[in-house]
């Protein structure tokens, strides 16, 4: 799989370079704040969400991607360890 773009919101390496094996274009979000700005002003083909956002954090991000019909949002799990 190839997509033309995807926007990362997390802090891990590991969530970034699963991205960049399936996308040509990576945008990086290191908050909720600043993912926003980049959901609204680009059209991704996939979200990729870190699994340690909080529930609220998440549903502003769908809520500014609510225009994106065809993007996939997928939140990447975590082992229950918070990151270093």
């Amino acid at each position: 799989m190839n997509l033309r773009r995807a926007v990362v919101i997390s802090k891990q390496r590991e969530i970034r370079q699963l991205a960049q094996k399936i996308s040509q274009q990576v945008l990086v979000a290191d908050d909720v704040i600043e993912a926003v700005d980049i959901v609204v002003s680009v059209t991704p083909d996939l979200i990729l969400l870190d699994g340690f956002l909080q529930p609220c954090d998440i549903s502003v991000i769908l809520n500014a991607s609510h225009n994106n019909f065809h993007t996939a949002i997928v939140v990447v799990g975590n082992n229950g360890t918070p990151p270093a």
